[in-house]
């Protein structure tokens, strides 16, 4: 049996033998069974024929096929869609073109279920019940995303032909504008918005046990699966940090990506009450192993920046972090003197010894970036890559690593650009703290997914300082964006707290 289809059955089955164990967390109090089964079982098919298609178009065609098939059935097909999104590795080909046009779009899994799950939902015009009229925040964030898509079509004109313009705002508007559209749009109720929650924690918690297979085994089990559909791209590459210890990617494309979508979906795991508290506790203790697994960082700083956001805003939070603080104190020593937590410590950020050098380069390229934008300040230059200020930090030949969405968008959009960026994460990000204290004393639910939220979102907006918007991230970003904003709408409904709930937002169960 050939290496491509082992790594099949051991996803197949770590993936099988979570999905049964973990049934009770996620049915009934966030989704139906019927819900659960049929897009696990999407989830089963797509990774199937990412694995047996052995042709990417056909994989396309299939996955399409299945995407259409879940917005039809599905009642809440963004929870769909969330489950989905990190199914298989983003493999890229580009769609061939016609009459002298060479390429139409690049083209991957994320392409595909964005045309096949988000754009009929947007198409079809039917937002989800308890919708409220656009507030303030949802305009800001509208605002500055369009001016942001116009500045980037206006500052390419020059570089590109009419018809690389047009890819490049059709690839924007499937790939950036959809997830956004349709996730600050079509989950305005509570009910929805917390099922796309629970959907996205069970879609990475499917794929934490192969995260953790691949760092103790040091194989990555989706390596292959680019290299026989016989994509244009494909990604698999081993990375290791210290030299020795590989890190983990799962179907995300670089271990950090992986990192980013762990984060996020424990973040949203830890809203989501459970009676089962064996299974909550085994559910946490995955996620957070998946976390761990692609020995990332910068989403581990993102995990403990919305963990102490999140217990720290809520009644009683200085208390609790205190508590946490001290157990931390009383547990150093002993990090310190066993060999264990000594090597522990040597993987964290900031302290650790593996990989120093890695965090001297972050500084260099933050530096040199500085005195490039300081020389096109508002509206940037498209060449920035080729500057001599960049010069000493080219790595394998003649390939420079921005490890920063913010300096990236600055060297390329000038500070005006990334005010634009930054602008939908910001009212989002406000949007959802104003709506939360709202409700604060009268629905503790919805002051506990709203702080959630904030700190989801307060997370991702430090990974990504980490981190280059490649592969899935831009939608990643988008997701956790729209469903502030959604949060936001939920302002004027009105309901009494959720069994499971306590007057304080802490679960009683």
């Amino acid at each position: 049996m050939s290496a491509h289809l082992k790594a099949l059955i051991i996803i197949l089955v770590l993936s099988a033998c979570t999905l049964h164990f973990c049934r009770d967390f996620f049915i009934s109090r966030t989704m139906t069974a019927e819900d659960y089964w049929r897009r696990s079982g999407a989830w089963f098919a797509l990774t199937l024929a990412a694995f047996l298609s052995f042709n990417f178009w056909v994989y396309c065609a299939l996955a399409f096929l299945i995407a259409i098939f879940l917005h039809k059935r599905d009642k809440n097909p963004l929870a769909a869609y969330a489950l989905l999104l990190l199914c298989s590795p983003a493999n890229n080909s580009m769609l061939p073109g016609f009459a002298g046009i060479n390429n139409l779009l690049n083209v991957n899994i994320i392409t595909v279920l964005n045309l096949g799950l988000l754009l009929p939902l947007v198409l079809s015009g039917q937002r989800l019940r308890g919708q409220t009229p656009r507030n303030i925040w949802l305009k800001i964030a509208d605002l500055c995303f369009f001016s942001y898509a116009t500045l980037r079509i206006a500052l390419i004109q020059d570089a590109a032909s009419t018809t690389g313009i047009a890819r490049e705002i059709t690839q924007m508007a499937i790939e950036v504008w959809l997830p956004y559209y349709a996730f600050s749009r079509f989950a305005p109720n509570r009910k929805s918005l917390i099922e796309v929650l629970a959907a996205f924690a069970l879609g990475c918690l499917l794929i934490a046990p192969v995260a953790v297979f691949e760092y103790a085994k040091g194989w990555l089990l989706y390596a292959s699966t680019g290299i026989y559909l016989g994509a244009d791209q494909s990604f698999g590459t081993y990375l290791l940090r210290g030299g020795s210890t590989l890190r983990a990617m799962g179907p995300a494309i670089h271990a950090l990506i992986l990192g980013l979508a762990m984060m996020i979906a424990l973040s949203f795991a830890l809203f989501l009450p459970s009676t089962n508290r064996l299974q909550r506790s085994v559910v946490i203790t995955l996620l957070t192993l998946g976390l761990i697994a692609p020995v990332s960082r910068g989403p581990w700083v993102a995990a403990v920046t919305a963990l102490v956001l999140s217990i720290s805003t809520g009644q009683g939070g200085v208390r609790r972090i205190g508590a946490f603080a001290g157990w931390g104190f009383v547990m150093l020593p002993f990090l310190i003197i066993t060999p264990l937590g000594a090597t522990l410590v040597d993987y964290l950020p900031f302290v650790g010894s593996v990989d120093s050098s890695n965090v001297e380069y972050r500084q260099d390229l933050f530096e040199a970036s500085l005195v490039v934008i300081a020389q096109n300040p508002f509206f940037g230059n498209l060449n920035y890559y080729y500057h001599d200020a960049f010069s000493h930090l080219v790595i394998y030949g003649d390939f420079i690593d921005f490890v920063n969405t913010y300096i990236l968008i600055a060297l390329s959009s000038g500070l005006i650009g990334l005010a634009f960026y930054t602008g939908p994460f910001l009212a989002a990000l406000i949007g959802a703290a104003a709506t939360w204290q709202l409700n604060r004393a009268r629905d503790p639910e919805l002051d506990w997914l709203g702080r959630t939220l904030f700190a989801t979102l307060a997370g991702v907006m430090v990974a990504i300082a980490t981190l280059s918007p490649i592969g899935t991230v831009p939608v990643l970003c988008q997701m956790v964006v729209g469903l502030c904003l959604s949060y936001t709408q939920l302002a004027n409904q009105r309901s009494a707290a959720q069994p499971g709930w306590s007057a304080t937002g802490w679960r009683t169960v």
